[in-house]
């Protein structure tokens, strides 16, 4: 209930500073007759908006009652310095050629006028509220050299106003182009300075007035980019999202099988990534005094943005609401000061920090300390040029009392609430004492590269928005929109974190456990991307210039880029903490739990894994209760029994000496050739048929067979043929079973190898520490679980009476070779034939989009050419009333602006498809040649379960009271 109540004072209180100063006329409603407040604000370059003076810094005509304006904290903030004007436009009273005075305007005021027409000057007034603008000159350069210029100064001005009943609905102002006072010399010259006002009756109501102002940021083409811009952001959304969703969960969720399973024994921990430091990820970061400060702060402004865009959605920051947004800012920002101090001192606390004073301090200067020290240094340059910006001392003693009487207390207060919540830091698994050693990362794991991985996306994301703010903020553009900004920004916060909990799994599966820091440094590095393009609008986008301009752009706009960074950062460590927990509290750091049981392959004890649950974080149950609570999943009987004979001698790959890699000196595969030299002929034949037979479901280059040229008549009796014969064939299974990679380089994995990476493929709960001869039998047992022919359940081969049997196709007897066939196309096949499927796809639909864009670019640099041509023409033929009106020569700028950046945009559209297009189907060709390569299963999965068959039946013998 306390929550509403507050947002409720704060908008309440926002909406009483936000509305502006009043005039006389408070109402807004006037008699024939009456005067009309008319106020002079501010001259200054038109390139360079924060470079403003106040009107009679010229030398224009003073009014006898010069007044000064009271102005809001907004207002002053703004550089807003209103003044009355020495104009009279009284109520519906035409005036045709008054004269305000007449002026003698020294060398030295001439040389002003003059220097203010070189620079573009152009002056602000307000008119019953209403804005109003207008140049003070113009210089006349067609066809001259610069030393030949010519610069007038404008001495007669016409108002048009526009009435409905007794409210001020509209005005304008223009220039008489034919009544100029020529400024090229530096002599004396005399002025007479005149208005004309003439008054027009409209049916706009009077609710309905600002709409002309906020109507440029509405116009169809501009909505059209907003929306192209949101539908960007949109595009990247999603595929960061399905990224995620296909690498991340798919990832995550065999890693939780896999751990489940108990597949890797205690020594293997290091593979399992991210599960193996669970005692490490939670381990307090450095410097937590300062992260926490950086999350306080963080929170703060991101609540204080919540609340700006609350207010803008509900219309406070109508166009020209003088400093309305201005006081938000100063209001809320001292209002949400104990979020501040709460939230940095309960996380503080929670890290088990003892100094929550110091560290209520540093939450306290964290961003108001640089932000301090940019105001002093500008404005201290505000008052060298004395310009508007700079705020006069009472505005800031108002500001330091705002501080001192209402953010410090209520983040001193914050602060003592954090601290006496009392809340415990939430981790699921229990932190070891010593941290364990970070293996090295290669560089691109590091945090610069990261940084600029993480913030480039969320750019991305908002970069066209980006233009239209800073036309807003620096320069005369008005903007509107606050129903577009808000969904880019969610779209930003979306990004920022998605990113972040990306990178984060990325290093934790490195077994870099230190990723607090990091998290928030990637979160919060979109702020460093927008400081940089900063440096890209400056350059190519603006035509700002002068010490101060540049100064204030780039001071104020770090202050800016340091608190995006504060308020992502605080985003991206919170969805990282998030999601850090979800997987560690879902594997529940796990233990495993192991028992022996008797069992008779070469007469030793196999030891059988399972794993249970420990709420404890990291503490071993005992081993007699690891014992006790232990079952096996599968029971096998299978007892010792004496060799029988193959029928061959010792062959001479077994003789030879073993390579430390695993294969024989003599390049042979001792585990697999030891298998095949137990094959009889028979047997043999069949195991060239699977290997070399035909499969409809294997990659196609693999299908592709060159038998061994071999005389299978001299097998059984030529040592040498028999054992070209077995090179063959092992030769023919390690390259159907090598990945696209190994093929590639003429690489070829061991037999070993094979089969381990068939358990993972399968799923087999074994360990990864059983001999090659037991993992064969447990793919074996697998497999004649999973793809036994159902007829044959109830009567299995007897592999004793079958141990010497030469029948054909005695070792696929009882087993469904289509259903093991079917089943590799449908887990292994139709997954990389899924893959490259999308991958066409979305070729096919990425290069439907670029030419569907390229049209709709194509068509707005034409549309944008024509429009800045006629502009054009219009101010060089017959427009020079139109010349003259600043709102004209903004058009005309921000058209040749236009046609600029749409140039730019199409051709780097063309520049960036003609570079990625090929690069896109290349990778696809690619992809599809990979998959032609890749591991044939269907064939090695007959052909293990053809080995294992082979070696049982001729190492052990089922005895016949077991039968």
């Amino acid at each position: 209930m306390g929550k509403p109540m507050a947002v409720l004072a704060v908008a309440v209180v926002i909406a009483s500073l936000c509305s502006p100063a009043r005039s006389d006329g408070s109402d807004h409603r006037y008699k024939e007759g009456d005067p009309v407040p008319l106020y002079a604000n501010k001259v200054g370059p038109f390139h360079n908006p924060s470079e403003t003076y106040r009107y009679f810094d010229l030398p224009f005509c003073i009014p006898d009652d010069l007044k000064e304006k009271k102005e809001a904290l907004g207002e002053v903030l703004n550089g807003d310095r209103l003044v009355s004007a020495p104009y009279m436009l009284d109520f519906m009273k035409d005036k045709e050629s008054e004269v305000i005075c007449k002026k003698k305007l020294l060398k030295e005021d001439v040389a002003r006028f003059r220097s203010a027409v070189v620079k573009d000057y152009y002056f602000q007034m307000y008119y019953d509220d209403l804005p109003i603008w207008g140049f003070i000159g113009k210089v006349d350069k067609e066809g001259k050299d610069p030393s030949e210029y010519k610069y007038f100064l404008y001495k007669h001005i016409h108002f048009d106003i526009f009435y409905n009943k007794d409210r001020v609905i509209e005005i304008n102002v223009r220039t008489d182009p034919n009544a100029l006072v020529d400024l090229t010399e530096d002599k004396e010259t005399h002025v007479e300075f005149m208005y004309t006002v003439k008054w027009k009756e409209t049916n706009t109501p009077y609710e309905k007035r600002m709409d002309k102002y906020s109507q440029s940021s509405s116009l169809p083409h501009h909505l059209e980019i907003h929306w192209f811009s949101i539908i960007n952001s949109c595009v990247t959304v999603l595929l960061l999202t399905g990224f995620l969703a296909t690498i991340l969960m798919r990832v995550l969720k065999n890693d939780f099988v896999k751990y489940a399973h108990d597949e890797e024994s205690a020594e293997d921990a290091e593979e399992t990534g991210w599960k193996y430091i669970h005692g490490d990820v939670f381990r307090y970061p450095r410097f937590k005094s300062l992260f926490s400060a950086a999350l306080g702060s963080g929170t703060q402004l991101f609540t204080l943005t919540v609340f700006i865009f609350v207010l803008a959605l509900v219309g406070v920051f109508y166009p020209y609401n003088r400093g309305a947004l201005f006081t938000a800012l100063v209001v809320i920002y001292a209002l949400t000061s104990g979020i501040a101090g709460y939230t940095a001192t309960s996380f503080y606390c929670q890290l088990e920090g003892t100094n929550w004073v110091r560290n209520l301090l540093l939450t306290g200067c964290l961003f108001c300390g640089p932000l301090f020290l940019t105001f002093c240094f500008l404005n201290t340059v505000a008052i060298a040029y004395t310009a508007t910006a700079a705020l006069p001392f009472g505005t800031i003693v108002v500001i330091v009392l705002i501080w001192t009487l209402v953010t410090s207390p209520l983040l001193v207060l914050g602060g003592i609430a954090g601290k006496n919540s009392k809340a415990e830091f939430q981790a699921p698994c229990r932190t070891t004492k010593y941290p364990r050693e970070i293996p090295p990362l290669p560089w691109y794991r590091g945090a610069i590269p990261q940084m600029a991985m993480a913030g480039f996306l969320p750019f991305s994301a908002i970069y066209i928005e980006l233009y239209y703010i800073f036309a807003s903020v620096w320069g005369h553009r008005i903007y509107t929109i606050y129903s577009i900004l808000f969904i880019v920004f969610i779209i930003l916060l979306i990004v920022t974190a998605f990113i972040t909990v990306a990178l984060t799994y990325f290093q934790l599966a490195a077994e870099d456990h230190e990723w607090w820091w990091r998290s928030f440094l990637c979160g919060g590095s979109t702020g460093l991307f927008i400081y940089a393009y900063c440096l890209y609008y400056y350059s190519a986008r603006s035509d700002m210039s002068g010490f101060m301009q540049t100064s204030f752009f780039f001071g104020y706009m770090a202050c800016i880029c340091y608190g995006f960074f504060l308020m992502l950062g605080t985003v991206g460590f919170r969805a990282a903490l998030l999601f850090v927990r979800h997987i560690y509290h879902s594997i529940n750091a796990p233990i495993a739990l192991e028992f022996e049981l008797d069992s008779a392959i070469h007469g030793r004890r196999l030891r059988f894994r399972c794993r249970s649950r420990s709420r404890s974080g990291g503490h071993s149950l005992p081993s007699s209760v690891a014992a006790r609570t232990a079952k096996p999943a599968l029971s096998v009987l299978v007892l010792p029994a004496r060799r029988v004979g193959a029928g061959v001698g010792v062959s001479r790959a077994a003789r030879v000496a073993i390579s430390s890699d695993g294969r024989s000196a003599g390049g042979y595969d001792p585990e697999l050739r030891s298998v095949l030299e137990l094959a009889t002929d028979s047997e043999l034949h069949e195991l060239e048929r699977i290997l070399f037979g035909p499969s409809y479901f294997s990659p196609l280059l693999k299908s592709i067979t060159n038998r061994a040229d071999v005389d299978y008549a001299m097998i059984g009796e030529d040592l040498e043929e028999r054992e070209d014969f077995l090179a063959a064939l092992e030769s023919r299974f390690l390259y159907l079973a090598a990945d696209a990679r190994s093929v590639l380089r003429g690489w070829r994995p061991s037999y070993r190898s094979v089969l381990l990476s068939v358990r993972k493929k399968l799923n087999i709960p074994c360990s990864t520490k059983l001999s090659t001869e037991d993992l064969e039998a447990e793919i074996f047992l697998h497999l004649l679980q999973e793809y036994l022919i159902e007829e044959s359940r109830t009567s299995l081969p007897m592999w004793e009476s079958s141990a010497n049997s030469d029948v054909q196709d005695s070792l696929g007897l009882g087993f469904d070779e289509q259903k093991v066939q079917a089943f590799a196309a449908s887990k292994f096949g139709a997954r990389e034939l899924r893959s490259l499927i999308f991958k066409g796809g979305g070729l096919v639909t990425l290069s439907k989009i670029y030419q569907l864009i390229a049209r709709r670019l194509s068509g707005k640099v034409l549309l944008e050419a024509a429009n800045y041509q006629i502009r054009k023409e219009v101010i060089k033929k017959g427009g020079q009333l139109a010349a003259i009106n600043l709102e004209s020569r903004a058009a005309l700028l921000a058209a040749k602006k236009g046609f600029a950046g749409a140039a730019s945009r199409y051709l780097g559209l063309r520049s960036m498809m003609s570079l990625l297009g090929p690069m896109l189907w290349g990778t696809f060709l690619a992809d599809m040649v990979i998959q032609m390569l890749g591991t044939d299963y269907a064939r090695i999965l007959q052909a293990i379960f053809a080995f294992a068959q082979i070696r049982i039946m001729r190492t052990y013998r089922v005895p016949a009271d077991v039968e």
